[in-house]
């Protein structure tokens, strides 16, 4: 992936006792950009999930499509992409799905990767979005908690994925 080197943003988040960077970069040729995250500088454990990743900014978490995007708008998207990581590690299984809030609406769009679980993705088609994988299903809730969703995710394990396993 080539980056126009004059175009980078510093994406921080401050909250909840957090102290977070990511970055920004700008596509050449196209109104794409690429966020990296580092996980080791951050001394938090790198996901399961693949991730493509670039020295030193660490592993690209997301895209955003945009010609001039803002650090204001940068910073809410990577502020949902924090906000929600929703993990299961019971009965033999360690699973870990993401939880995405739409920008317009109250609804959280929860995704897993099958290829990252070494899972066979079912032959329903599913909408993706690269690293975080396969739509799974939508939970309508402002503020969604990680509790929440992780009863939805047990459930979704119980009665969608056992059926793929």
């Amino acid at each position: 992936m080539n980056y126009d080197e004059t175009q980078h943003l510093h994406i921080s988040y401050n909250k909840k006792g957090l102290d977070l960077e990511a970055v920004g970069l700008k596509r050449l040729d196209v109104d794409v950009w690429d966020v990296y995250f580092n996980f080791q500088d951050h001394t938090i454990n790198e996901p399961t999930m693949r991730f493509s990743k670039i020295d030193p900014f660490g592993c690209k978490i997301f895209s955003i499509t945009s010609k001039d995007l803002s650090e204001d708008e940068a910073t809410q998207y990577f502020e949902l992409w924090i906000h929600l990581h929703i993990s299961y590690n019971k009965k033999g299984l360690d699973l870990e799905a993401v939880g995405l809030k739409r920008l317009d609406v109250d609804v959280w769009d929860v995704y897993f990767n099958f290829q990252d679980h070494t899972i066979n993705e079912p032959t329903m088609r599913f909408s993706k979005i690269d690293p975080f994988g396969c739509k799974i299903f939508s939970i309508t809730s402002k503020d969604l908690s990680e509790d929440e969703a992780t009863q939805y995710f047990e459930l979704w394990i119980k009665h969608e994925l056992n059926k793929a396993l």
